[in-house]
């Protein structure tokens, strides 16, 4: 759980889970342009999600060079997104904002 709060807190990766919810299945071409991401830093982020269990990943062979690589979120992938989902349902009665905070990161807040 701990390395899973610590993967959430990285910079990136809500707005890479929210993309692959509101898109579905996404090759990685289309995450760089859309999300402006370095293409290391994306590659490294996709491939720790992967790791965890969050993304799926699949190859498209193609005539080009390169085979079209694809993500899109696993049911848990899903689950774990609702953590951010629920800090914004989860504002004070005075619409105070709120943040979960992981050590000295925030993972999620409702701004």
């Amino acid at each position: 759980m701990e390395n899973l709060l610590k993967l959430l807190a990285k910079k990136h990766v809500k707005e890479i889970l929210q993309y692959l919810d509101t898109h579905g299945e996404v090759h990685f071409g289309q995450l760089h342009k859309d999300l402006n991401i370095h293409k290391g830093t994306l590659g490294n982020i996709l491939d720790e999600l992967v790791e965890s269990e969050i993304l799926n990943k699949r190859r498209e062979e193609t005539d080009a060079l390169l085979p079209k690589t694809y993500y899109s979120l696993t049911n848990f992938g899903k689950r774990v997104l609702m953590v951010y989902k629920l800090c914004n349902a989860l504002k004070k009665e005075d619409d105070t904002p709120i943040k979960i905070i992981y050590g000295d990161k925030v993972i999620a807040s409702s701004y």
